[in-house]
């Protein structure tokens, strides 16, 4: 009985060892937003693990997210200083039909306003598929940005289901003080976590993910082993799987 509690395949086991990877997770997460203008390759790398899966290795998960930090630093902040000035942009003008509102109620504005919630709405599809698609995917700023609000929009289910968890997650930090306290630690890795469990059945048919390692092959669900590929290699084979999968009717070759 005693082997059994202390077989690291027990299910309690397993659950503190994700719990104490999202900690060390959450903390490199966080480490890395510090500088401000670093956060979207933070973003992208919290993703990366979260989309890719990791085993239980620590050491692992650190090199799986540094990696791609590393990797995607130049593209992940440029999308993410443009998307921070659109932001700041887009902010300002609501402020600025919010006090229009309430003075004027023609149906010209009312177009102007249900205009622009698109266009926000549009925004929030990209800023929400940009990160794993930059961590999955290789192809141009341009193209990723057009790629992601076409994903967010033909998997609209899915893009729901990932603002509930983040809207959820939010929400009960902000309401709940121990929620709070425990969020300091965890919340972010958390919130990724289950959003990056969507984003991988969104991405599962456009990846195929398989590659190999001393001759063996590795599933998409077992990543662990393959970190001695080099990370570009890697995305470059699943950009060439994905190609081959358009050429089959799985998707079309100007999504990925």
């Amino acid at each position: 009985m005693l082997s059994g509690l202390f077989n690291l395949d027990n299910p309690i086991f397993k659950f503190l060892s994700t719990l104490v990877d999202l900690v060390l997770l959450n903390v490199l997460f966080v480490i890395s937003c510090i500088p401000i203008f670093t956060i979207g390759a933070a973003l992208t790398s919290l993703q990366y693990v979260m989309v890719t899966g990791w085993d239980t290795q620590n050491s692992k998960l650190i090199k799986m997210y540094t990696r791609s930090f590393k990797q995607n630093f130049k593209q992940s902040t440029v999308v993410w200083l443009v998307m921070l000035v659109v932001g700041a942009f887009f902010a300002a003008t609501g402020w600025m039909i919010y006090q229009q509102s309430k003075v004027d109620d023609s149906v010209i504005f009312m177009a102007i306003v249900i205009v622009f919630a698109l266009i926000c709405l549009a925004y929030l599809c990209i800023f929400t598929y940009i990160w794993p698609m930059i961590a999955k995917f290789e192809n141009t700023t341009l193209m990723m940005v057009v790629n992601s609000l076409v994903m967010a929009i033909s998997h609209l289910p899915s893009t729901i289901i990932a603002w509930m968890i983040f809207g959820l997650g939010v929400y009960f930090m902000l309401t709940n003080m121990v929620v709070a306290a425990f969020g300091v630690l965890i919340l972010c890795a958390v919130i990724a976590y289950f959003m990056g469990k969507v984003f991988q059945n969104v991405f599962a048919p456009y990846l195929k993910e398989i590659r190999h390692f001393d001759g063996e092959p590795l599933d998409y669900e077992s990543p662990g082993e393959d970190l001695e590929h080099s990370y570009a290699e890697a995305k470059r084979e699943v950009a060439e799987m994905a190609a081959e999968n358009a050429e089959e009717g799985n998707v079309d070759d100007a999504d990925v």
